[in-house]
């Protein structure tokens, strides 16, 4: 995966500037940091959920790994959805989507357990 002039704002606040790098294939590459610092950002943009400015050139095979799950706490049901459809047929999702017995489930409803 390579990031050439990547840079990654939410609203005001400027997470990434300009940042050019290439991570090395089949090894995995660990992203590390405080709450609040931009990790999810960086990861929904990676998968084109977020803007972001500049060129991220990837292979098809790019696994993001959450928190303690998969999938990162903030992404909602339609979320996943939309990127489960980006890689297989609107058929094979809707099957899945039916085998899971998720049509009573909101979609918005997100991963993230509220306290």
């Amino acid at each position: 995966m390579k990031f050439t002039d990547y840079s990654l704002k939410m609203g005001d606040k400027v997470l990434i500037e300009n940042l050019n790098i290439s991570f090395n294939q089949n090894v995995i590459n660990h992203l590390l940091g405080s709450n609040g610092v931009g990790k999810s950002c960086f990861a929904k943009s990676c998968i084109g959920m977020v803007k972001y400015s500049g060129k991220i050139e990837a292979d098809d095979d790019i696994v993001l790994l959450g928190s303690d799950s998969n999938v990162p706490l903030d992404f909602s049901l339609k979320d996943i959805v939309k990127i489960l459809k980006n890689k297989f047929s609107d058929k094979q999702v809707d099957e899945l989507y039916e085998l899971l017995k998720l049509k009573n489930v909101p979609q918005k409803l997100c991963i993230k357990k509220n306290e």
